[in-house]
């Protein structure tokens, strides 16, 4: 997609457009979803964290193999401020024919209560802001799915939204972009 938006804005009389680069290792992300990861952890007991990333068909159109690579890049990283809890990386919002990144989301919250992860902590950092993947597919559909399975605790940390630092991490992604 990238390469794609860059080859378009290279035509002539196209729309001058600011194409921003990959920011799942951007610093102030990793380190907001760290912090908030420490706050319920010293609120609450979890057996395991699951991070929710947005799924992409396996074609190679999509680059399925790089998305999966900045994904689990992101996530070691939030979860070496972290520190030592079981975690696993998930993919949602599955929709169309062919084989998408796994394991999905919704599969796993049907899976994790039989073994043994009844209390989760889960959180979406390829979502900047809250919207019905995160509200109506997260926090309903896979939440009835894991309490069904016999789950117990379902506790989700939303998104930046509009997080006090949420400008500031805006503003570092559009500084790197035009740097």
């Amino acid at each position: 997609i990238m390469r794609q938006a860059r080859e378009y804005c290279a035509q002539s009389g196209a729309p001058k457009l600011t194409i921003v680069d990959p920011w799942y290792d951007l610093d102030s992300y990793i380190a907001w979803h760290a912090t908030r990861i420490k706050e319920e952890l010293a609120t609450g007991s979890y057996d395991k964290i699951i991070m929710s990333y947005h799924g992409v068909p396996e074609r190679a159109v999509h680059e399925p193999a790089s998305y999966r690579a900045q994904c689990e890049r992101t996530t070691h990283a939030i979860m070496e401020r972290v520190g030592d809890i079981p975690y696993e990386m998930t993919f949602q919002s599955k929709f169309g024919p062919g084989k998408w990144l796994g394991p999905a989301t919704i599969d796993r919250m049907a899976e994790l209560p039989g073994e043994g992860a009844r209390n989760i902590l889960l959180l979406t950092p390829g979502f900047f802001a809250d919207c019905i993947e995160t509200l109506q597919e997260i926090d309903s559909q896979n939440q009835e799915v894991f309490k069904a399975a016999g789950g117990v605790e379902f506790r989700r940390i939303a998104p930046p939204n509009a997080d006090a630092t949420a400008g500031q991490m805006l503003a570092d992604i559009y500084r790197d972009a035009v740097a």
